[in-house]
């Protein structure tokens, strides 16, 4: 598909951010198909906390969100 088509819509946002996924939904008026990319990989120390939860706000749970919004379930 032409990256032009006017029947896509190309959004960037924070997946771990609410507001920004419910702007999202709003922009688009209706989806056939949800290309939800969103991913980080943070190399280091296992043990670090805070490293480990942003690894899973973005690569499971932000893509989670999106899924449950677009598809309102």
């Amino acid at each position: 598909m032409d990256p032009l088509d006017e029947r896509v819509t190309s959004l960037t946002l924070d997946v771990t951010n609410a507001a920004q996924i419910r702007a999202a939904v709003e922009k688009v008026e209706s989806l056939d198909v949800l290309i939800n990319n969103a991913g980080i990989a943070l190399y280091g120390d296992l043990s670090d906390r805070a490293a480990i939860d942003q690894q899973l706000a973005v690569n499971f749970f932000g893509p989670y969100a999106m899924i449950r919004r677009f598809c309102r379930c």
